[in-house]
């Protein structure tokens, strides 16, 4: 039997973000986001495509802003410390705060986990609709669902 202790630990690691920031994520997989009520559309999209629902398109800038806003709603699950809010404080960071690399970084840990998402909104395994890059972050510290 796993204690809870073990169990939390098994779920999350430390990582060094190409800004050099560390972190602690946690898995999250695709249930995850959909317990929660924050499965972006651009995952709902991807489904469907395995499914061989949709077909391939090129990728455009709105394309492109509906990926980032699909790598934001990970991240935003993902991470666990520092805690995401929509101001900023001495404890809190925004996700506009993360450089889009350390927020790819977190995104290709947890597909690198598991998690399987598309790899782009728009391609062969992806066709985006609208999705905001606000999804999943608490107005306030300590807003979060389930945390």
């Amino acid at each position: 039997m796993t204690t809870l202790t073990a169990w939390r630990a098994a779920r999350t690691q430390q990582l060094t973000l190409p800004s050099g920031l560390i972190v602690t994520v946690r898995k999250v997989d695709l249930a995850d986001l959909l317990a929660r009520g924050r499965i972006p559309t651009p995952l709902v999209d991807m489904v469907m495509v395995q499914l061989g629902a949709a077909e391939t398109t090129r990728v455009t800038p709105e394309a492109f802003g509906d990926y980032v806003a699909m790598v934001n709603t990970v991240v935003a699950a993902a991470l666990i410390d520092p805690p995401l809010a929509e101001t900023p404080d001495a404890t809190h960071l925004t996700i506009d705060e993360l450089p889009l690399s350390d927020r790819l970084a977190i995104w290709n840990w947890a597909q690198a986990e598991g998690a399987q998402f598309a790899a782009f909104p728009g391609q062969s395994n992806g066709n985006a609709s609208a999705a905001s890059s606000g999804d999943a972050i608490p107005a306030t510290p300590g807003d979060a669902a389930g945390d």
